[in-house]
């Protein structure tokens, strides 16, 4: 193995070359072998042939495996073959965002992601797959959506604002259902929510009004009335 010119550790040496051998077996050969001065050792466990250059601290293999943050780091980088942002990877994955954001940095560290900012919007970043041509990638990419997502999607009016309560029942949905499905659009960019007094109130955004999933002729959902949510008093005095 070491007469290939490459750079060994001694563990991969054990690990490759036992072959049914102890690992005790192939460490004591390779001791025999430094002795009769055939190889020699250029740092602690790591082994070249003798009268080989002196490798370079970047050409020796890591002594590790280089790890992408376990299943759920191998789910991020299977869903960022197409430029996702952090928020959407979070909902979708139903993990936190400081877990998110440790495997991205981790992968990004390792060459295998990178991220850049939206040209239509600034303060967006989206991560992708280092061997993915963002430059073939549509700027503004649109992400599938559930049936219960689309649906919550459809009732809203562009330019106006709903009550979350009147849009869960317009799309006929269960409180949880609709929750987690405003939960992911609004990670989405596509709707945004605030609240007005004690009640909850949400909108689509110009993203969301562009989503493939909208249906031009779908039944909206009545347009919220602002007076009841700030109150009367708070409504006139604001004015």
């Amino acid at each position: 193995m070491l007469a290939n010119g490459k750079q060994w550790r001694l563990k991969h040496l054990v690990e490759r070359a036992a072959k049914g051998e102890t690992p005790a077996a192939v460490r004591n050969e390779v001791a025999r072998l430094s002795e009769a001065g055939r190889i020699s050792r250029v740092r602690w466990g790591v082994w070249i042939l003798a009268g080989q250059r002196k490798p370079k601290k970047l050409d020796i293999p890591p002594l590790h495996r280089e790890r992408v943050g376990g299943p759920t780091g191998r789910k991020v980088l299977e869903r960022l073959a197409v430029p996702t942002p952090a928020p959407t990877l979070v909902a979708e994955l139903g993990v936190t965002r400081q877990r998110i954001d440790q495997i991205l940095k981790l992968l990004q560290g390792q060459g295998k992601v990178s991220r850049f900012r939206e040209p239509t919007a600034g303060w967006r970043w989206f991560w992708v797959r280092s061997d993915v041509k963002t430059k073939k990638v549509p700027l503004r990419h649109a992400t599938a959506l559930s049936a219960g997502q689309a649906d919550v999607l459809n009732v809203l009016e562009p330019g106006a604002l709903h009550w979350v309560n009147d849009v869960v029942a317009a799309g006929m949905q269960s409180s949880t259902s609709a929750v987690k499905n405003i939960r992911v659009l609004e990670a989405r960019g596509l709707i945004t929510t605030g609240w007005a007094g004690e009640l909850r109130y949400m909108g689509i955004t110009r993203r969301g009004a562009e989503h493939p999933s909208r249906a031009p002729d779908h039944a909206r959902c009545r347009v919220a009335d602002m007076p009841t949510g700030f109150g009367e008093r708070r409504h006139v005095y604001d004015c």
